[in-house]
Formats: C-alpha cells, sequence, structure tokens
C-alpha cells in the first residue's frame, strides 16, 4: 500500500502471529511473554474515594485498605501534627512500622534520632522504622505499611491516646 502511494518501504519483517502474539522467526533467541492475567487472579487495589472513612478527628481523616500482606493508607492532616507522644512504649518510642508513601499535597517530615528527612507534594518516600513523623496542615498521603507491623504499632497508639483524653 505504502510502496503504491510512492513512498519508501523498508525490507519486509516475517512475523507468525499466533494467539494474539506476534512471533518475529528472526529474533527467536527471545523469549515470548504473555502479560495477559487471568480473571481470577486479580492484583488487589484500592481507591481513595472508594475506600471508608475509619478516622475522620480534627487532626486527621484516615482511609485503610488491605492489599495482601499491606495496609495501604489514604491520610489527610487537616492540623499540624506531632504525634511523637502517642508512640511512647514502642521500641525507642518510635513508629517501629517501615512505610513507603507518596505526598501528594503538603510537606511531611520524618525524624531519627540522628537527622530529618521532609518530603513534599511529589515525593515518594521510604521511611524504615525508627522514625517520628511531623505533619503539617493539609498534608494527603498515600502509604503502604506491612499490615502486622502497622496493627502492631496503632495498638500502642491508640492505648496512648485514650489514656491522654484525645479522640481516638
Amino acid at each position: 500500500m505504502a510502496a503504491e502511494a510512492g513512498l519508501e518501504t523498508g525490507p519486509q519483517v516475517p512475523a507468525i502471529v499466533t494467539g494474539g502474539v506476534t512471533v518475529f522467526p528472526q529474533f527467536s533467541r527471545l523469549r515470548v511473554v504473555s502479560l495477559a492475567r487471568p480473571k481470577e487472579d486479580n492484583m488487589p487495589s484500592a481507591n481513595r474515594m472508594t475506600t471508608p472513612v475509619a478516622v475522620d478527628e480534627a487532626q486527621i481523616e484516615g482511609r485503610y485498605a488491605p492489599l495482601g500482606d499491606y495496609t495501604v493508607s489514604f491520610e489527610t492532616f487537616k492540623q499540624d501534627a506531632d504525634p511523637a507522644p502517642y508512640f511512647a512504649g514502642l521500641p525507642g518510642d518510635r513508629c517501629p512500622c517501615a512505610h513507603w508513601g507518596v505526598v501528594t499535597a503538603g510537606q511531611l517530615t520524618f525524624r531519627w534520632p540522628d537527622r530529618a528527612e521532609t518530603y513534599v507534594a511529589g515525593d515518594a518516600y521510604y521511611a524504615p522504622p525508627g522514625h517520628l513523623p511531623l505533619v503539617t496542615a493539609g498534608t494527603a498521603v498515600v502509604e503502604f505499611s506491612p499490615t502486622a507491623d502497622l496493627e502492631a504499632t496503632m495498638a500502642v497508639v491508640q492505648k496512648n491516646l485514650s489514656e491522654s483524653g484525645a479522640p481516638a
């Protein structure tokens, strides 16, 4: 068709189409891998808007969904927050849970005994165990944490919140 229109064409590469996959014999040393996933093997996912609100307090709105062995947290901080006192009783009085996340708005700082790291909207982060968060009003994050570690940490935080008289 291109030759009929007066356009130059490159050499034709023979191909075999089978089962929706195009195989080029001249590339036979390459493996063909199907990326199709069976419907019954759907990957878990969550969406901020469809995940129910689990925490709605003066400082924070939190939505949490299980994803395999991880929990995804959609958190929006309505006020500046320094939750350091609520980590009392955990190893080093700090958060022992690792977190991977993205700041979607605002600013989040993680503090360790020897340093502090600040992340702003658009930043992805990894916060290893041993940190204390510091959050500014208007900050929103999407964060992934190992569920077992997060649940153990939050049990202590909830206990400290209830003992302080702060909303839990």
